[in-house]
């Protein structure tokens, strides 16, 4: 009785890998005739695209391909249907800005560690990262977020450079430069925001004094 069980349950489990083997094979061979690609973050990398691009027809290599050349990518999920219809999920890292370091640019973690994979200037356009400078930030989050709010400041920063380890400036479009205090970023901000001075002309902008604003003209 029981090896005739074990002989059914093990038929059984061999016709569902029968089963799976074939819809596999059955599926790969579809054309791909409409193609959905979607990230995590939203946006899709230049070498993300085109990978994807050269192998639609050959979906089943996409996956390792992608992981292989693209380092900041954690997973990928292809799924097809008998219609030909295919979907590709793209799961990237999370990367909050780049970092600055020997003339290249390296993605950012949120905690402050970055990857040796360099971004390429297609990857800066598509992720619209900030550009840290200077010392790796330890935690470059807090800054990134408090600047985002004041969106005609945020439109201007072209690079944030960390200041030995204890402050940042905020380096702008012109050659302007606003020095950051170590403490209390967030009233530096809105004292920026309410003298209106981004729309005047000035190079330097010191606010590292809390209880003075120096312009440099």
């Amino acid at each position: 009785m029981k090896s005739k069980l074990k002989f059914l349950i093990l038929f059984a489990v061999t016709l569902i890998m029968l089963a799976y083997l074939a819809a596999r094979i059955l599926v790969t061979d579809i054309p791909v005739k409409q193609l959905k690609v979607s990230t995590n973050t939203g946006h899709i990398s230049n070498t993300t695209r085109d990978i994807i691009t050269a192998n639609i027809q050959n979906l089943h290599k996409i996956p390792a391909l992608l992981q292989e050349n693209v380092p900041y990518i954690e997973n990928v999920i292809v799924l097809q249907s008998q219609d030909g219809t295919a979907v590709i999920r793209v799961f990237y890292k999370n990367i909050v800005a780049a970092w600055e370091y020997q003339g290249f640019l390296f993605p950012l973690l949120e905690n402050g560690e970055h990857m040796m994979v360099r971004l390429t200037q297609g990857d800066m356009e598509t992720g619209n990262y900030f550009i840290f400078t200077g010392a790796k930030p330890k935690n470059p989050v807090p800054i990134i977020e408090l600047i985002q709010r004041y969106t005609l400041l945020a439109n201007q920063v072209r690079t944030i450079q960390y200041i030995e380890g204890r402050r940042f400036n905020l380096n702008l479009v012109n050659n302007r430069v606003i020095m950051l205090p170590e403490n209390d970023i967030e009233s530096a901000l809105v004292r920026i925001r309410e003298s209106g001075i981004l729309s005047k002309n000035f190079t330097r902008l010191d606010l590292r004094n809390p209880g003075r604003m120096l312009v440099t003209r």
